[in-house]
């Protein structure tokens, strides 16, 4: 098993030879197992969900990023047959537009895929209209020269 690793630090050597693995299971996906209690994180479910609960788009924040940030903690919160809706619903409360979250709010029976689409058909719309308008102005500043 050592070769097949490289070698072990002290420590992981110590837990090593304290596993419950037999030589017939001494293959390297059982003591990669016996080693995950060791070494894998352990969620605390409560602070996950403080942690979905009280998250916010931030300023300067796209909502891509926003999405992606609810997901990974709603996965750590373990919400099953819940976490669209409840990712659906921190969309709405989460949002930093509020003419957005008036426009979610209109059709409560969204469902957490429409509600994300919405989002983003309105940051896609937003950017165009800042383009649209800039470009807009530079032709005017063109024609008044």
């Amino acid at each position: 098993m050592l070769r097949a690793t490289g070698n072990f630090s002290t420590d992981a050597c110590r837990i090593h030879s304290t596993l419950a693995v037999t030589k017939d299971e001494n293959q390297l996906k059982a003591v990669i197992d016996a080693f995950a209690p060791y070494f894998k994180p352990q969620i605390n479910k409560t602070f996950a969900a403080f942690k979905f609960s009280t998250s916010i788009q931030r300023e300067g924040e796209n909502f891509d990023a926003f999405l992606t940030e609810l997901k990974v903690l709603a996965k750590d919160c373990n919400f099953g047959k819940l976490e669209d809706r409840l990712i659906r619903d921190k969309i709405v409360t989460g949002i930093r537009v509020d003419a957005v979250r008036a426009n979610l709010l209109c059709k409560p029976k969204r469902t957490y895929k429409e509600a994300a689409y919405a989002c983003i058909a309105t940051a896609c719309s937003a950017a165009l209209v800042k383009v649209m308008s800039s470009e807009s102005e530079a032709t005017c500043i063109k024609i008044d020269g």
